[in-house]
C-alpha cells in the first residue's frame, strides 16, 4: 500500500530530523492506521453536521 509505505518514509525522515509530524485524518480508519504510527489525536475539528476532522500529533523522536 503506497500511502503505508510513504507514511513510514515521512516519520523516519522526521525520526532522523526530531522533529515532530503532524497531519490531519478525515476518517476514523485513516486515524487508526496513523495512531500505529505513533500519532495522537490532539484536537477535532467539526462544522455543522459534518464528520470529524482529527488533527493528529507524532512528537519527534518517537519510535513506530
Amino acid at each position: 500500500m503506497k500511502i503505508l509505505a510513504d507514511s513510514h518514509a515521512i516519520v523516519e525522515r522526521c525520526d532522523r530530523e526530531g522533529l515532530p509530524a503532524y497531519l490531519e485524518a478525515s476518517s476514523e480508519r485513516s486515524a487508526a492506521l496513523y495512531e500505529r504510527l505513533g500519532f495522537e489525536v490532539i484536537d477535532e475539528l467539526r462544522v455543522g453536521g459534518s464528520p470529524p476532522l482529527r488533527m493528529m500529533l507524532r512528537a519527534s523522536g518517537r519510535g513506530g
